[in-house]
């Protein structure tokens, strides 16, 4: 566990210079929740707690938040090399760099707000009306300089379908409402499994760590490109796989120490 967490935390900080921000963000994260589920039993226990998915979630995003303020420190002042520094410059707005790297999700967001029960349909294409709006949106938010360099790198391209960096928005954007609870168990089960896994039994609990983290990234704040569709079921089946290691675990040391329980 201990080469495990020097590692990531090698790699995550050699990928933050590396401009390769959100494989970073994934491999501290994962540092950061082997360290405290190593030092602590009290963040390996039984998911069906709402209190303690709460607490759990709040302790990650708390984290993920401290980790973003944190980069936007060292790259404003050119610690993290010049692209970073001009990465972040182009980036920022009023809402962080976090919506300034996926700023087509206002342009998701008011395509939903359009058909938010029924979507627009597969391979929904975004007319120059959705584009003009995204592009005030943007703008009144501070972003108007990242909104303009998409617009006309659409154009060019011929590349009218709508623009999504979110999978969860995305789908609902598409195929309406009833995409969104499809997602929302995914987010379940990875924040289940961050809560039960028990890194001092379960042999790859590193992996499992790392691939739920990056999965709730990419339903959060990825478009479900080429890579995303070949990586999400192998996550979820990696997922799916430790919550029954978990479940076997925790039957085990109940009829160890029926007390316990």
């Amino acid at each position: 566990r201990r080469l495990a967490l020097g590692l990531l935390l090698l790699i995550g900080v050699v990928n933050f210079v590396g401009w390769k921000r959100s494989l970073a963000g994934w491999c501290l994260l994962t540092a950061f929740a082997l360290w405290l589920k190593d030092v602590t039993d009290q963040f390996t226990f039984s998911a069906r707690k709402v209190f303690r998915l709460a607490l759990t979630a709040a302790v990650f995003l708390g984290a993920g938040y401290g980790l973003l303020q944190a980069y936007g420190f060292a790259a404003k002042r050119g610690w993290l090399g010049r692209i970073n520094k001009r990465l972040y410059s182009r980036q920022s707005g009023e809402l962080g760099i976090l919506l300034g790297g996926r700023i087509g999700v206002l342009a998701t967001a008011n395509a939903i707000g359009k058909s938010p029960f029924i979507g627009h349909g597969s391979w929904a294409e975004a007319s120059w009306e959705l584009y003009a709006e995204w592009e005030r949106a943007a703008s009144q938010l501070g972003y108007g300089e990242t909104v303009q360099r998409r617009v006309n790198r659409y154009m060019f391209r011929k590349d009218m379908l709508m623009p999504s960096h979110s999978i969860l928005l995305g789908s609902w954007a598409h195929a309406g409402i009833a995409a969104v609870p499809v997602w929302l168990c995914v987010l379940w089960w990875i924040l289940a499994v961050l809560v039960e896994t028990d890194v001092r039994r379960l042999p790859f609990a590193a992996l499992v760590l790392f691939l739920g983290i990056m999965l709730s990234w990419h339903v959060l704040f990825s478009p479900y490109g080429i890579a995303q569709r070949q990586q999400i079921p192998y996550c979820v089946a990696i997922v799916l796989m430790a919550r029954r290691c978990s479940e076997m675990y925790r039957r085990e040391a109940d009829e160890e120490d029926p007390d316990a329980s």
